[in-house]
């Protein structure tokens, strides 16, 4: 085997601004629950899913394609602070998050459009913190 690097030169940039410091919603879901919808929206329809808090207190997961149509999956919240809220973000990387996280609940944190999703397990036991930016669509 062999194994190659190179040094970058400068310094790494800061990471400490993308981490939002304020969020407008907190939402806390069932993993299991969400990976199962992620997994069969991104199978079916693709990459792209739209990620939507609904008044009703549930999480509806929606992608749509020209060959295939609209997929469309809900399921409840376990809890919700905030505002609701919808974003769309890549949903292959949003799957390989949920597959990281070891904790049967997760928290999501919404803190605007432009901002990244913050995703963390519940348990108090896990430093873990998981960000996936938004994909800017035309809705």
């Amino acid at each position: 085997m062999r194994v190659q690097s190179a040094l970058l030169e400068g310094t790494y940039p800061s990471v400490n601004n993308l981490i939002p410091k304020a969020y407008l919603s907190e939402v806390i879901v069932k993993k299991d629950r969400l990976l199962h919808v992620v997994e069969r929206i991104s199978i079916l329809a693709g990459e792209s899913v739209m990620l939507s808090v609904l008044p009703s207190n549930t999480l509806s997961l929606v992608s749509k394609t020209a060959e295939i149509g609209d997929v469309k999956e809900e399921i409840p919240l376990e809890y919700l602070e905030g505002d609701h809220f919808r974003v769309a973000f890549n949903g292959k990387y949003f799957r390989d998050i949920l597959r990281a996280i070891d904790s049967e609940t997760l928290r999501i944190r919404f803190a605007g459009k432009e901002r990244p999703l913050v995703i963390l397990p519940v348990d108090a036991s896990s430093s873990t913190l998981f960000l996936i930016t938004p994909v800017r669509t035309h809705d």
